[in-house]
């Protein structure tokens, strides 16, 4: 899996998510399909990379990442 695929994986995951979902999540979750990369920054990376370069409405705070509606 390329790292675009990991990417769409990532919104997908937190486009389903209920509530907030935390970068650990979502690396354990992308580790059942894919090596996502050593730690859950390589996950924070591609999500800041999907907010810059797509426009895609991700929000984050303290509790985790969450679509914007």
């Amino acid at each position: 899996m390329n790292k675009e695929q990991i990417k769409a994986n990532i919104i997908a995951i937190i486009n389903n998510a209920t509530g907030y979902i935390i970068a650990d999540e979502i690396y354990n979750l992308l580790r059942q399909q894919v090596d996502p990369g050593r730690t859950q920054e390589t996950i924070r990376k591609y999500i800041r990379e999907l907010v810059n370069e797509q426009s895609n409405l991700i929000g984050s705070s303290t509790h985790g990442y969450f679509k914007i509606d």
